[in-house]
């Protein structure tokens, strides 16, 4: 039962592939590429410039915390 399974799994793996090689067209697979990466890069320009505002939130929240406790430190 289970080497049927295989069969049919390498079967249908193997029509699937046969099917996608039929498709594929190279220059366009290359034109696409370059897509891709400039999609990849907005997409890191923005986690950056969102860790940047995320560590000036917290060098802030850093500051004010640190005042406060400079602040108890002189009433006590």
């Amino acid at each position: 039962m289970f080497q049927l399974y295989n069969r049919m799994k390498t079967i249908v793996s193997s029509e699937l592939n046969a099917m996608i090689d039929k498709e594929e067209v190279p220059v366009k697979m290359l034109e696409q590429y370059p897509r891709d990466m400039g999609k990849d890069i907005e997409d890191n320009e923005e986690l950056a410039r969102k860790a940047l505002e995320d560590k000036r939130h917290q060098e802030k929240s850093y500051e004010s915390l640190q005042a406060s406790w400079e602040r108890a430190d002189d009433v006590a």
